[in-house]
């Protein structure tokens, strides 16, 4: 029965795929503007709002159930020497080289275009990507260093625990209820980590009877849709964590369940390379946005009517420029193809 069930997790799962490819859109679609929308657009500022209320605590539950499915018993000192090597190389390391291009490319193209988020290029600004990565010039990458501090604790945990989540979850979500009366530091993420940690360990949760879970989320999927639409009325009354806590916790099996009841194959189809190609565009949407958005403002201005023409161009920018650029150029060079994807 476990080899089976391990076998089976093992597998790449389509369902996944498919939520992890809309996770990555989302994201792609609340870094269009990085600070206030263009002036007479305030229906791009109500769309950031709502993904932000749910897309990042959607993105950590999904990572720490694909964690737990592809988790592997780490039982000698050389296993967990390779699994720490390796999740280094592939998160750190990647977060380390695009944080640094990000450095570097804002200092130069701000003598030619406008540059969001710009600090200036000094030693404190680039120490900054690492000491305190959500408010650095690199800020939009924050995700990444923070999945390398969970890959890492979280394994350790599951470990010292013999894989039992009980006394993880309460420390999760003791950590989270602390940082919303108390907000941590910024250093070194804590304030992330304390506030996405308990996502990442529902995740694992879920991944303990995924099969199931899978089974219900889809049976129940027109209550559990009504409810996470509904969820967004709380809005209403509140903005603050607690509210973001109740939608984001709603919308894991929510988006699942509307992602898996798409009829439409060419839908489908583009959710599953875009899942498939989600690290790249992570690590480029921001980086190719900015360039395409200090160039078009040398033409034009995207106040009022103009946006509308600025909004497509960047979205795509963020979205499709990523796989061209590592289809003909990253995957040329291992060490590049291997941190992007």
């Amino acid at each position: 029965m476990r080899q089976t069930e391990k076998a089976r997790n093992n597998q790449r799962r389509e369902d996944l795929d498919l939520l992890k490819g809309l996770a990555i859109v989302l994201v792609v679609l609340g870094h269009i503007v990085a600070t206030e929308p263009p002036p007479g657009n305030a229906w791009y500022g109500h769309l950031k709002f709502g993904i932000y209320r749910f897309h990042m605590p959607l993105f950590m539950a999904l990572s720490g159930l694909v964690f737990a499915l592809s988790q592997k018993n780490l039982n000698s000192l050389q296993l967990w020497i390779s699994y720490v090597q390796n999740r280094t190389e592939r998160l750190l390391l990647g977060f380390a080289t695009f944080a640094t291009l990000i450095w570097l490319g804002k200092m130069q193209a701000s003598r030619f275009v406008v540059v969001d988020n710009l600090q200036e290029a000094n030693f404190n600004s680039l120490i900054g990507i690492f000491l305190s990565p959500t408010t650095s010039v690199a800020g939009s990458l924050w995700f990444v260093y923070v999945l390398f501090q969970f890959s890492i604790i979280f394994a350790v945990a599951l470990k010292i625990s013999n894989g039992r989540l009980g006394l993880i979850f309460i420390g999760c979500a003791t950590l989270h209820v602390i940082n919303i009366f108390a907000p941590l530091p910024t250093e070194l993420g804590l304030r992330p980590f304390a506030e996405f940690a308990l996502y990442f360990c529902i995740g694992i949760a879920i991944s303990k009877q995924v099969e199931r879970w899978t089974k219900l989320t889809l049976q129940y999927r027109f209550a559990i849709v009504s409810v996470f639409f509904a969820s967004f009325l709380l809005s209403l009354w509140s903005t603050g964590p607690w509210a973001k806590l109740m939608i984001g916790t709603i919308s894991i099996p929510a988006v699942y369940a509307l992602v898996n009841s798409v009829p439409f194959h060419f839908v489908k189809s583009n959710l599953l390379l875009f899942s498939q190609y989600s690290l790249t565009i992570y690590l480029l949407n921001t980086i190719l946005i900015g360039l395409s958005k200090g160039l078009l403002l040398k033409l034009l201005s995207w106040n009022g009517t103009g946006f509308l023409l600025f909004f497509p161009i960047l979205f795509l920018a963020g979205l499709i420029g990523p796989i061209f650029i590592h289809k003909f150029l990253l995957s040329h060079f291992t060490p590049l193809a291997r941190i992007t994807k």
